[in-house]
């Protein structure tokens, strides 16, 4: 992840979309680490239910989903 941020930092990304790669790589990993239980991963990270699913929304419309 520290390669990553580096590489878009060097190719001048902006801060928005370094945070929203961040933040879809940190869900998809709590999602594989909870075997896709969105309560339990949303309780990993610290939040509840429906904030980690507004990012999943806001990552599906990213992706174009």
């Amino acid at each position: 992840m520290k390669e990553t941020i580096k590489q878009m930092l060097a190719s001048e990304a902006k801060y928005d979309d370094i945070i929203e790669a961040v933040t879809e790589e940190v869900i998809s990993q709590a999602l594989v680490k909870t075997r896709g239980n969105q309560t339990l991963a949303a309780e990993l990270m610290g939040m509840n239910r429906g904030t980690f699913r507004k990012y999943l929304k806001a990552i599906g419309a990213h992706k174009g989903n």
